[in-house]
């Protein structure tokens, strides 16, 4: 899902870098309101592009941490298993030999003396 929309940011960005490259770049300062508009919209591009490679980064640093998460989240369900097999052959044994064999003998009864 955050590469899809990191592709979609990409694709739109790309576009605009495009259309803006293909227009008139001459150096002299605006002179018509067209022209003055032309430069604006310039200059909201730049932000634009900005943002895109803000969101760029964004996205990158998300996928590292889940990336991350994934990692902890397996090693932590090997160990839950390994505990788990380890409680369940106790279980077992305990099952197998019975619970009078893990109990002390009783000590002898004390015989009564009138």
């Amino acid at each position: 899902m955050i590469a899809a929309a990191a592709l979609a940011i990409v694709t739109v960005f790309g576009i605009a870098s495009w259309r803006y490259y293909q227009g008139d770049s001459s150096a002299s300062p605006p002179k018509t309101a067209k022209e003055r508009s032309a430069l604006a919209r310039e200059s909201d591009l730049l932000e634009l592009q900005a943002s895109q490679q803000q969101l760029i980064d964004d996205i990158q640093l998300l996928q590292g941490r889940i990336a991350s998460q994934q990692y902890d989240i397996q090693r932590l369900s090997e160990e839950l298993k390994a505990a788990t097999e380890a409680l369940s052959s106790l279980r077992n044994a305990f099952a197998k030999d019975g619970p009078a064999s893990h109990r002390a003998d009783p000590p002898p009864a004390k015989k009564r003396t009138p």
